[in-house]
């Protein structure tokens, strides 16, 4: 995983915990080395697992048991049901980061569908500038998780 889909999965806790931010270009380059071998997806289920169980900011360790752990619950990992749910979450992030790309925050996902550009553009028309616009991306989100159940059902 590269060094900013590495940052993007600690964007929440750094927000929920602004005092670590100050101390994360020191330690960021050992967490990425320890952990950057997962997948972007299976880092952010444990760190908003991690979020949800803890109130302080998550050493390696516990990041690591907690990707551990996710293993153990879901056995059959190349099970029809998870290779749906892995296809779902990716896709979502995609149109998060092509969204971000769009507003000028970010780059352009180079491996996003070309389907997902119209999800994105419409997401913008409807919600951006607007008094509506914290919808956006949860309504983007959930177009999305639609249309890929939709695609991988048929």
């Amino acid at each position: 995983m590269d060094i900013d889909t590495f940052d993007r999965c600690f964007k929440q806790w750094l927000a929920y915990k602004p005092n670590k931010k100050k101390d994360w270009p020191q330690i960021r380059d050992i967490y990425h080395q320890e952990l950057g071998k997962h997948t972007e997806v299976q880092l952010k289920e444990a760190l908003g697992r991690l979020l949800t169980k803890n109130n302080y900011f998550p050493d390696i360790a516990e990041i690591t048991n907690e990707l551990r752990s996710a293993y153990k619950s879901k056995p059959d990992q190349q099970g029809s049901s998870a290779r749906k749910t892995e296809k779902i979450n990716e896709n979502v992030l995609l149109a998060d980061r092509l969204l971000d790309y769009k507003l000028g925050l970010g780059k352009m996902p180079e491996d996003a569908p070309f389907w997902m550009d119209d999800f994105v553009t419409e997401a913008i028309k409807r919600f951006h500038g607007g008094e509506r616009e914290n919808y956006m991306r949860g309504t983007l989100g959930k177009w999305i998780v639609d249309e890929t159940a939709r695609t991988l059902t048929t």
